[in-house]
């Protein structure tokens, strides 16, 4: 998984997932997932991860939701509490 900010202050998660439970989700057991958070919401995923008014959102993933930490971020990202669009490949 990796996270970049382009340049309209997007987030962008990006990853690659193997299960062969997506076998029945998108006819492979493997895909690739896109997740973007438009700047206007970063403010409030900050907050939901932890972070003060103003952290760097970047810098607040590579503290706290690397490794095993992130699978919460997947489940802040889809619980719904901030609008996220997702493409699956």
């Amino acid at each position: 998984m990796w996270a970049y900010v382009d340049d309209d202050g997007a987030l962008h998660v990006d990853g690659h997932d193997l299960d062969p439970a997506l076998e029945s989700f998108v006819g492979k057991d493997e895909a690739e997932t896109f997740k973007t958070v438009k700047a206007e919401h970063l403010g409030a995923l900050v907050e939901l991860l932890g972070g003060e008014p103003g952290a760097d959102v970047l810098d607040l993933l590579a503290e706290r939701y690397t490794g095993p930490g992130s699978y919460e971020l997947n489940r802040i990202l889809g619980s719904g509490a901030v609008p996220v669009e997702r493409l699956v490949l």
